[in-house]
């Protein structure tokens, strides 16, 4: 990927102004890999990863606990549970290699909300599609996938936007999100409703974000 030289930062009252990658510190993207980092030590600490009991019993998401005992906590704390290493190791990748642009882009509290919003937002039409699809069947559901998927979708701002489309490729993003859902259709060991779910939400807050970005950048030169 080419370097990130500059580009749009939605702080200082949503006011466009050109920042350089090299001066910005993606701090919340950091503290959200760590804190997941932290969890999965947790995780290999306590018990198998692998386990769908075990996850259940450290957080996961699942149907009849949250919505027939009324454990809601799981909507978040599913959000930071992994299964084995290869599930950890390739969501955190991508959180770090997308979310650290993101954050440029939008500014860190801007950037927090999407990411934990499309997270829950994945998580609950996992919930909708586990009562439909799977009754009787309940699943545990645990990972960052669908807040990252929330990011994926983000991106199709920085696609279109003047100042950073040609950084990121309309095409390119575009086959991202695909790579996203796609394997996971007919596949019971990915939460694709969660993909789905995190993009589409990444989607509506990112742009509605630049919208209003935008007008409020036309008010303020009357």
């Amino acid at each position: 990927m080419q370097e990130f030289d500059n580009y749009y930062d939605g702080n200082e009252n949503d006011q466009p102004k050109i920042i350089h990658e090299e001066r910005y510190i993606p701090y919340v993207t950091y503290a959200l890999a760590g804190l997941n980092i932290i969890v999965f030590i947790l995780e290999l600490m306590k018990g198998d990863p692998m386990d769908p009991k075990f996850m259940l019993k450290m957080g996961g998401a699942c149907t009849p606990y949250i919505l027939g005992k009324g454990e809601w906590y799981r909507m978040i704390s599913s959000m930071f549970l992994h299964y084995g290493f290869k599930h950890f190791f390739f969501n955190m990748i991508a959180l770090v290699a997308i979310g650290r642009y993101i954050e440029i882009y939008f500014g860190r509290v801007k950037y927090f909300i999407l990411y934990m919003v499309s997270g829950l937002m994945g998580n609950l039409v996992f919930l909708f599609s586990d009562l439909l699809l799977s009754p009787g069947g309940y699943t545990v559901s645990a990972g960052a996938s669908g807040a990252i998927s929330g990011l994926f979708g983000a991106l199709l701002v920085l696609a279109i936007d003047k100042n950073t489309k040609h950084l990121f490729p309309l095409p390119r993003v575009i086959f991202g999100i695909l790579l996203l859902i796609i394997p996971g259709i007919g596949n019971s060991t990915i939460n694709v409703a969660a993909h789905i779910g995190g993009a589409i939400c990444g989607i509506v807050i990112g742009f509605l974000y630049y919208y209003l970005s935008k007008r409020n950048n036309k008010q303020t030169t009357y």
